[in-house]
């Protein structure tokens, strides 16, 4: 019986011993390590999907608009006065795309050459207007020089 109490507390022992130093690695070495945060993409605009109430696209000069219908917020038209629903299978996500885009980095806080850049006149417009009146546009210029 005493050698089983003996046996008991060595391996209690030694357990214990192991955890105070893995309790100690994880203090010193783990919790120490500073982890360095990914900086989030800035927001062109942010709104919700719901408040878009026609989206405007013009590609070198050539423009297709899109409204949305009155009932089902799903339902989308093209805006050329047909009443002809779009492809959801090709539509899909298009609404949401246009609810945030966002840019990796400020090139310019305020850009007094937009022809530097390819935005006079830009390639691609693309206009949002919301229920409330407001029209939100991000214009699209050339392409840099590594794409």
């Amino acid at each position: 019986m005493a050698e089983a109490v003996a046996v008991n507390f060595r391996i209690t022992f030694v357990l214990a011993v192991l955890a105070v130093v893995v309790g100690g690695y994880v203090v010193f070495f783990e919790l120490q390590k500073t982890t360095e945060r990914e900086t989030q993409p800035l927001w062109f605009y942010n709104v919700h999907d719901d408040d878009i109430q026609r989206i405007s696209i013009t590609h070198e000069g050539e423009t297709q608009a899109f409204i949305k219908g009155t009932g089902d917020q799903f339902q989308w038209f093209f805006d050329d006065g047909t009443d002809t629903e779009v492809d959801l299978n090709r539509w899909g996500g298009i609404p949401l795309l246009v609810t945030g885009p966002r840019s990796r980095r400020v090139l310019e806080e305020r850009i007094d050459d937009p022809i530097a850049y390819g935005l006079e006149p830009p390639k691609t417009v693309v206009a949002v207007s919301l229920y409330d009146g407001r029209e939100l546009s991000v214009r699209i210029g050339d392409s840099t020089p590594d794409n």
